[in-house]
């Protein structure tokens, strides 16, 4: 795994963005378009399909800026599944300036209102994280080879 550097908005930090403009239902089904369950993973592995799924039920949020990253030429950036995210975490020394006061986003749903967060200094990982969070979570892309 492949974590953008934390300049990849443009700016010098990771920026903080809402999780989607949908706040009140689950990401649709690729296939369905089912929002009445949930329909994304916490798995590694999952989180370009969750960003997928994201993208199609979000106009706008942390989904769509990680998919129009377009780092090293790269187009398949996403955001992290919730054990994604905590790989990262365990490799934390790998990975550059990550952000500690907040956590950061993943793509993993827990209910229709809410997403996986985790806090990359303590490793913890929270489940009610509010899609309506007026000021989001830390934001930063990912890809897997």
């Amino acid at each position: 795994m492949e974590a953008a550097p934390n300049t990849w908005s443009g700016g010098s930090a990771d920026p903080v963005i809402v999780w989607c403009s949908n706040t009140s239902a689950f990401v649709p089904n690729l296939l369905t378009g089912n929002t009445t369950v949930i329909q994304t993973s916490t798995a590694v592995g999952a989180g370009y399909a969750n960003t997928q799924k994201m993208l199609r039920g979000c106009t706008y949020g942390a989904a769509n800026a990680a998919a129009t990253y377009n780092g090293g030429g790269k187009s398949d950036w996403h955001l992290p599944s919730k054990d994604e995210l905590n790989q990262m975490y365990l490799q934390r020394a790998s990975f550059s300036a990550f952000q500690d006061e907040v956590g950061y986003m993943t793509s993993s749903e827990v209910l229709a209102s809410t997403h996986w967060t985790q806090r990359l200094n303590t490793g913890a990982q929270v489940d009610f994280s509010s899609k309506t969070a007026p000021n989001g979570f830390y934001v930063r892309p990912v890809r897997t080879f």
